[in-house]
């Protein structure tokens, strides 16, 4: 299974996808295609759809722990943690600075 998560792409790249995808949201596409044609279809798209498309790639496979991750653009964040790759919803220092401003007007108010 393969499921492709966008905040653009291009309709050239849409049109083609609906062959083979279920377009269940706006630029959330599911799929139950072979390994290998996921693999062709990942690599196509890392191809042709550009770093402004905040695109994350979910691909279901058969080892631990059971998907892979691939990532075109800024919109996620992810790292491989042991081996396993984990989406992370902020990072670093600017998620510390969301925190304590939120802890801060929380006691404020």
């Amino acid at each position: 299974m393969i499921v492709v998560i966008a905040d653009q792409i291009p309709n050239a790249v849409r049109g083609k996808m609906k062959l083979w995808f279920l377009e269940p949201k706006p630029n959330v596409f599911i799929s139950s295609v072979s390994d290998q044609l996921a693999l062709k279809v990942i690599e196509r798209l890392m191809e042709v759809v550009g770093d402004d498309s905040g695109m994350l790639i979910v691909r279901s496979k058969r080892t631990a722990p059971g998907y892979e991750l691939f990532q075109k653009g800024d919109s996620f964040k992810w790292k491989d943690f042991a081996g396993v790759q984990l989406v992370a919803a902020c990072a670093g220092a600017t998620c510390m600075a969301k925190k304590s401003k939120s802890v801060q007007a929380d006691v404020e108010v």
